[in-house]
């Protein structure tokens, strides 16, 4: 019973705290164009989103709760289909520029916010072939130079797309065919062959700019992914395309159905192509490989640096890209080595054959060779002997006294 007072007692006095912190001080403002100021909420800056509120639709918004005095910055955030622009006080264009407000006990008047729209980047994809739109091309642009930005749309059954409220700045365009288009190569403004290098071109906010590419059949590079021990075909593994000398994967699919698997639209250049690769070989080194299988390089090498090169170019297709999976080995390490027995041992040190000095054995040894290695050996007084083929009577006489 106790303890449920003391629970009592102190959900009380939290509730005071927040009936106090409501009415304290508070900022009020107006958020313009009327026409989408209910499209728009009124934050502080870098806080939780639940510390906003919305304007009512002549415009007006009250931001309580300022218990004590303080500086803050406040964001007015649209949404996307209303094309304004976020805007921070006063008038600015990010939050570093963005004017403090000092805020405690009664109320701050005249934080307003006059919400432009954002610039245009519009056109129409079509086949270079047939002039016919393309249809679920993605298209998006990304900002030259920070803070990144990017806005991405998807061309519908005429070909067209937009992207729109983008802040007055440069950026890059890329195309790339998806569904239906996925045969066509991607395109970067102003023919380039990466987003990288793609040519920046500058957007400023209310105003349009317009972009219709023609997108040419690209190459394309299919294969078949089966098991080594069994032949059988293997759905579901992934594979993976890099370009030559990329340090991460361009793209990635999965097998289907008998093993087969396809990437389409590919702009001319090098290739090499990976099989069952974890997230390590991905992005350009080694690993254990996934799917059950070890992971495995075109033409059936272990790593990338192994990897076969494919040259693509035009409408091509490249086919029996193949692959062989092998399982792993239970037990045994990721790299395992060779089989003792088939490690070469190393060659034998030569060195140079060192001079000795002659053994002297003392009065009464003589030396003698003991497995190949000369000793000096006590040995008793023997009679002369002579050699055998100089047979004499006085072989057997002994040696006369001193």
């Amino acid at each position: 019973m106790r303890r449920v007072l003391v629970l009592a007692l102190c959900g009380l006095a939290l509730f005071g705290s927040m009936v106090a912190r409501a009415v304290a001080g508070t900022v009020e403002g107006t958020v313009l164009p009327l026409s989408a100021a209910q499209e728009v909420e009124v934050c502080l800056a870098e806080a939780p989103p639940e510390l906003c509120v919305a304007p009512k639709a002549d415009g007006s918004y009250v931001f309580p709760g300022f218990k004590e005095p303080g500086s803050v910055k406040f964001e007015f955030v649209p949404t996307y289909r209303s094309r304004l622009l976020t805007q921070f006080y006063d008038h600015k264009g990010n939050l570093a520029e963005a004017d403090f407000v000092s805020v405690g006990e009664g109320t701050v008047k005249g934080i307003d916010a006059d919400l432009i729209e954002g610039g245009v980047i519009t056109g129409t994809v079509t086949a270079a072939s047939t002039g016919n739109p393309l249809s679920e091309v993605e298209v998006c642009a990304v900002s030259a130079v920070p803070p990144p930005l990017k806005s991405c749309d998807e061309t519908g059954a005429g070909g067209g797309y937009e992207l729109h409220s983008l802040p007055t700045g440069f950026y890059r365009v890329g195309f790339h065919g998806r569904g239906a288009s996925a045969g066509y190569a991607p395109w970067y403004y102003d023919d380039k062959l990466t987003l990288a290098q793609a040519t920046p071109i500058s957007v400023t906010a209310g105003a349009t700019t317009t972009i219709d590419p023609a997108l040419v059949q690209g190459a394309q590079v299919t294969g078949v992914v089966t098991a080594a021990a069994s032949g059988a075909a293997l759905e579901g593994i992934s594979v993976c395309l890099f370009m030559s000398g990329a340090a991460a994967a361009d793209r990635c699919t999965e097998s289907g159905p008998g093993g087969g698997y396809s990437f389409e639209g590919l702009t001319e250049g090098l290739y090499q192509v990976g099989f069952a690769l974890g997230g390590t070989e991905i992005g350009g080194g080694a690993g254990s490989g996934v799917d059950g299988y070890l992971p495995q390089f075109y033409d059936r090498v272990g790593t990338r640096a192994e990897a076969q090169t494919l040259l693509v170019s035009g409408s091509q297709i490249v086919t029996g890209i193949d692959a062989a999976l092998a399982v792993p080995v239970v037990g045994a390490p990721i790299s395992p080595l060779p089989p003792a027995s088939s490690i070469a041992a190393p060659p034998p040190t030569v060195s140079e054959p060192v001079k000795q000095k002659p053994r002297r054995c003392k009065k009464g040894s003589v030396k003698k060779k003991v497995k190949g290695t000369e000793k000096c050996v006590k040995v008793k007084p023997k009679k002369q002997t002579r050699p055998k083929h100089k047979k004499t009577k006085h072989k057997k006489k002994a040696a006369s006294p001193g």
